[in-house]
């Protein structure tokens, strides 16, 4: 043609090593290529070609071949001839396999064969070690040929439109895939084992049948590009998308989301967002806190109702879509002229900033058990301003402190829920009543994240001794004998049977029967007391132990002292066995 005349003038005039001769409507190769002995790039895409001739392998320079969009049935295998080849597009032909002999081909870096019908590689296929870009989609395949795992240095693996009921377990090993495209096949979930393609950084799953994603997909840290349009995706809860702070651009459009993750707000890079044609009917008001680096958000075609106040914070270069949505004033007009701006008018509607919320209060450094005490917390949105109405997420948690090395630490964890109270101006009151003693840590969170200060370290101290729950033990109340010392200890404990902790309390200890002897009573000042005398002879002896005149429980105590250990008659079980600390 004319115009294929015209560029091969141009070309040889720009030196002879590029020529382009796509869409001009050819239909078979033309020997004038031939005139170009040392072209490197030659583009023969979007015409009517119909084979292509053995005297291809004549270009040996050439390192850039585009046949694409063509009606090319096979390859001559002299296309091996073109040793320095690093870049073979071949998408969009009728292609039903490839030469033998392409795994000599040992500079090829890609290789396009999508839109054909290839179902085998040949053997050698997975000796291409420097193969780093592979598109094998829409070739109707049932599964990947195993050619392809042996290519481990790939990429970018495109194998959209084929027909894959299941996640290929062979993706485990591709540890070096930085894009992979996975759209348009049955898929029904992603394995826990896309975890392992930790350096990922484009992902497309789109037009399959996901309604989950896996824990581990919190793992592909360095995504940059995730799109999952087209699925049923109902439930984001399974994974932390907020750790997928690499994200720049993340699609989940035509879903059906309820509602969409809170870790939105980490997501600080994020530059596009587009949940249009979902279910969601609430949208998280952290989209305020990354309003920085947004320039498009699309939540069209959705059930929301209301808008956080935070979308106001969006700058005015972001493009936002939020049409067709049953939206009530003011939202419903919150985009008639043009981005809108943050005003007082908006203030109720933008919510607690859990990084600028305050708490103080005696509650938060302790208290005694059994008696009430009270913390406040103030809420404050993303700009520091203090909030003017209520209805903010906040909760509070009382809970012991974890002990180093206990390996039982994160079994039946002991918690108790704080009651927080709204105000309904921006300020809460939280209450609780602890009848647990001991060091504990109030976690106070907004919407599930700790507010500043948060866990605060607290110590819940024992109530006063009562006489009726304390208790003795000790080996020397077994099988007491004469001129011995019988020694054991006294465990001073509250109402509610925690430990005390201080000592002081005026025990009263006396012994009575064979040579009534004199009690030692020495206080250890941590609420324990050691207790002993020595029985002149045998007998039967009395202990009494009282708190400001009312017995300890098991008190009086009845031993029997004998000249010796032999002879010695056993402490009721109840009295000798230990108590709990």
């Amino acid at each position: 043609s004319r115009e294929g005349k015209d560029r091969v003038k141009g070309a040889k005039k720009d030196g002879g090593t590029e020529l382009n001769l796509s869409d001009i409507d050819m239909s078979k190769f033309s020997k004038q290529v031939l005139k170009f002995k040392h072209l490197v790039v030659l583009d023969l895409s979007r015409n009517h070609l119909l084979a292509v001739p053995d005297w291809i392998g004549k270009l040996q320079d050439l390192e850039d071949l585009n046949l694409s969009h063509n009606e090319i049935p096979f390859l001559p295998a002299s296309i091996v001839r073109c040793s320095d080849l690093k870049g073979l597009n071949l998408e969009d032909n009728e292609l039903v396999e490839l030469p033998a002999t392409i795994s000599t081909l040992q500079h090829l870096v890609s290789l396009n064969i999508g839109t054909n019908r290839i179902p085998s590689l040949p053997q050698d296929f997975g000796s291409l070690k420097q193969l780093t870009t592979l598109d094998y989609s829409h070739n109707e395949l049932d599964e990947i040929p195993k050619e392809v795992w042996q290519l481990t240095n790939l990429q970018t693996l495109i194998i959209a439109g084929n027909r894959l009921k299941e996640y290929p377990p062979q993706l485990e090993n591709m540890k070096d895939l930085r894009t992979l495209d996975l759209s348009m096949n049955e898929l029904t979930e992603l394995s826990f084992t896309i975890g392992n393609l930790t350096k990922l950084e484009n992902l497309k799953v789109n037009a399959n049948s996901l309604e989950l994603l896996p824990k581990r997909f919190e793992e592909l840290v360095n995504l940059q590009d995730l799109s999952l349009d087209g699925n049923r995706l109902n439930d984001l809860s399974t994974f932390d998308l907020g750790k997928l702070t690499a994200l720049q651009h993340l699609s989940m459009e035509r879903n059906q989301l309820t509602h969409f993750h809170p870790g939105l707000g980490t997501l600080t890079l994020l530059r596009t967002l587009n949940l249009s044609s979902n279910l969601l009917e609430e949208f998280p008001k952290q989209i305020g806190w990354i309003a920085k680096n947004m320039r498009r958000l699309n939540i069209s075609d959705n059930k929301l109702v209301v808008l956080p106040g935070e979308i106001t914070m969006l700058s005015v270069s972001c493009d936002v879509d939020i049409s067709a949505n049953p939206l009530t004033y003011p939202f419903d007009c919150l985009y008639d002229n043009g981005p809108p701006q943050y005003t007082d008018a908006m203030r109720p509607y933008v919510k607690a900033y859990y990084k600028n919320c305050r708490a103080q209060g005696e509650g938060l450094a302790g208290s005694i058990a059994g008696i009430g005490t009270q913390f406040s917390i103030e809420a404050y949105d993303f700009r520091g301003e203090h909030r003017v109405n209520g209805k903010d997420k906040f909760s509070a948690v009382l809970r012991k402190k974890p002990v180093e090395d206990d390996f039982l630490a994160d079994m039946d964890e002991w918690t108790q829920k704080v009651i927080v109270k709204d105000n309904e101006d921006g300020s809460y009151h939280a209450f609780y009543n602890c009848k647990v003693s001991g060091h504990m840590i109030v976690d106070v969170m907004e919407d599930g994240q700790h507010i500043p200060g948060s866990p605060f370290p607290c110590y819940i101290a024992p109530g006063e001794t009562c006489a009726k729950e304390c208790a003795v033990a000790g080996a020397g109340l077994q099988n007491p004998v004469t001129g011995k010392p019988v020694e054991f200890t006294l465990y001073a404990r509250d109402r509610f049977g925690n430990n005390a902790d201080r000592g002081n309390d005026p025990f009263t200890v006396a012994v009575v029967g064979g040579s009534n002897p004199t009690p030692v009573v020495i206080d250890n000042e941590n609420g324990s007391y050691a207790i002993s005398f020595v029985p002149g002879w045998p007998g039967e002896y009395i202990c009494s132990i009282s708190l400001l005149g009312e017995h300890i429980a098991g008190s009086p105590l009845k031993l029997t002292i004998t000249g010796d250990a032999a002879s010695a008659s056993p402490l009721p079980a109840a009295a000798a066995s230990a108590p709990t600390l």
